[in-house]
């Protein structure tokens, strides 16, 4: 039989596992929130992310744009080569 403490210290434990999402749906959710037909809260709502993690992944994404472009001006060089 399981005590409460054993109880309550698996609960925390399973709740603390920090969940990880890939590039591209970061990139998708991002893109969405661009689009501005709906706020932080609700597109953090509807995937179930926090917004401050919505708040950073638009920071990086909007940091990093100009790469799109680098790599693309990269791909045409070492085609034409």
């Amino acid at each position: 039989m399981l005590d409460l403490k054993t109880i309550f210290l698996e609960k925390n434990i399973m709740s603390k596992k920090k969940k990880t999402y890939s590039a591209d749906f970061k990139a998708k959710v991002v893109l969405e929130l661009l689009s501005g037909e709906q706020t932080i809260a609700q597109i953090a709502s509807k995937y179930e992310i926090s917004a401050k993690s919505l708040i950073e992944w638009k920071k990086q994404f909007l940091e990093n744009a100009s790469l799109a472009f680098v790599l693309t001006s990269f791909r045409n060089f070492a085609f034409a080569a």
